[in-house]
């Protein structure tokens, strides 16, 4: 199946700038956090012995952060949409880019796409 992409005009590509901004100040706090307690999470599983109650603890303080993150994620994603900026397939292998290689596909976009300006955004849909 063949992606179509098309660049943004220049009102989105400002707009999703802006959004995507927003998006890496909001949750660049709340990712640290989360490694962190993953940090904290893999130290409690290998004492000896393990205690289950801190274990459970640092596990819901995880869930919470992982909850926090989605809520964010929903709130540039509804941002996106009210902006007018297609939604595409996401980075990752296959669709614009060519086949196989990295480009628009399936997969999570957020980590690739900082730093990179807005001019070589490319929003792709599969045909």
């Amino acid at each position: 199946m063949a992606a179509k992409c098309a660049p943004l005009t220049s009102e989105q590509q400002t707009a999703w700038q802006k959004i995507h901004n927003d998006f890496y100040a909001q949750s660049s706090a709340l990712q640290q956090q989360l490694v962190t307690k993953r940090y904290e999470y893999n130290a409690l599983l290998a004492a000896n012995p393990p205690d289950s109650s801190k274990i459970n603890a640092v596990a819901k303080e995880m869930e919470n952060l992982r909850q926090s993150l989605d809520e964010l994620r929903v709130k540039r994603d509804i941002a996106m949409a009210e902006a007018g900026i297609p939604r595409g397939t996401g980075m990752g292998y296959g669709g614009c880019g060519g086949g196989g290689h990295m480009g628009m596909g399936t997969g999570k976009s957020e980590r690739f796409l900082v730093g990179l300006p807005a001019t070589e955004i490319r929003v792709c849909h599969q045909q």
